[in-house]
Order: C-alpha cells, then structure tokens, then sequence
C-alpha cells in the first residue's frame, strides 16, 4: 500500500511542479490559457501530495455526515 501511495504522491509532485510552471508561463503571456486550470492542478496536486492526511480527513467528514465507510 505503501508504494501505492508513494507512487500518487510522486506523479501529484510532478503535477505540482508543472502547474507551477504553467503559472509562470501565464504570467509572462506565453500561454493561451488562464489562471483557473493552473490554479485547479496546484491544489489537486497539493492534496494528492498530501494524500495520507486528505483521505483521512474525507473518512471524518464523511462520518460526521452519517456515512458509513
């Protein structure tokens, strides 16, 4: 399972990284697109790299909502 994990948070990493880059590239006007997919790739990668602690924290809100995982 370790590696598993390992794995996610190795590609969420590049993700971040790219997104970073993207970022940039929409800065300086070399890029086509807007703020928003850049934005939206950081923050997944940011809970993907943070993968342990994001699904502990989806179990606790979905059992504060009654549901049973």
């Amino acid at each position: 399972m370790k590696v598993i994990v390992g794995l996610f948070q190795a590609i969420g990493f590049f993700f971040f990284i790219s997104s970073i880059m993207s970022l940039k590239a929409v800065n300086d006007g070399s890029a086509r697109q807007g703020y928003a997919k850049p934005v939206i790739i950081l923050i997944a990668s940011a809970l993907i790299i943070d993968l342990p602690h994001t699904a502990s924290m989806i179990m606790e809100t979905a059992k504060l909502a009654g549901v049973n995982l």
